[in-house]
């Protein structure tokens, strides 16, 4: 999944109220930690590099409920 586009959509948009409205993007992102690094400016890789190691986990975990290979 590419971030690039809500990147530069964030920086066409100058007003943060009328790209996060409300709550309704931290529900999908299931947290505010990637509104506020859109915020904050951040690339893609920089954005990317802040997850590795939650995805890390999440795979480990995953594992014991795969029901397939």
């Amino acid at each position: 999944m590419t971030l690039r586009w809500l990147i530069d959509f964030h920086a066409a948009l100058s007003e943060d109220d009328r790209f996060f409205p409300n709550n309704f993007f931290n529900k999908l992102a299931r947290n505010d930690a990637l509104m506020a690094q859109i915020k904050m400016g951040l690339e893609e890789h920089e954005i990317r590099t802040t997850c590795q190691q939650d995805l890390k986990e999440f795979r480990v975990v995953r594992e014991r409920y795969r029901l397939y290979q």
